[in-house]
């Protein structure tokens, strides 16, 4: 009966523990015309973009382009940013409207989003 009341609360333990934050890498996006943006009433905001064939510490991406600083996106990774902050909306509107480079964090959600963490450089 101890091992069966000391098993329960191991397992209440295990699922009271917070989720463990996904990790974020820098992307680096240069607007363009092939880029899709989507800014919600909510405050979501969703970019698709094309994948650079190269690492943008190796090149800039081209226009419409986001590129790993380290390397190109693999074919297995999403191409569409996704946002709920409305910094990140901002942002976007900014950099489309000026036509310029911008700087993200983010992750995969595995669900067909790059999630963005963070913005700037």
């Amino acid at each position: 009966m101890k091992r069966l009341a000391l098993a329960v609360l191991a397992l209440c333990a295990a699922s009271a523990a917070p989720a463990l934050a996904a990790q974020s890498y820098p992307l680096v996006c240069k607007t363009g015309n092939a880029m899709n943006a989507t800014l919600r009433g909510n405050g979501t905001a969703i970019v698709s973009f094309v994948a650079a064939a190269q690492a943008a510490s190796d090149a800039p991406p081209g226009a419409s382009q986001c590129s790993w600083l380290d390397r190109p996106l693999n074919a297995a990774e999403p191409t569409r940013l996704r946002s709920n902050d409305r910094g990140f909306s901002r942002y976007m509107v900014d950099a489309l409207m000026n036509g310029g480079t911008f700087y993200v964090q983010v992750y995969n959600d595995g669900a067909g989003n790059m999630i963005v963490t963070h913005v700037g450089p």
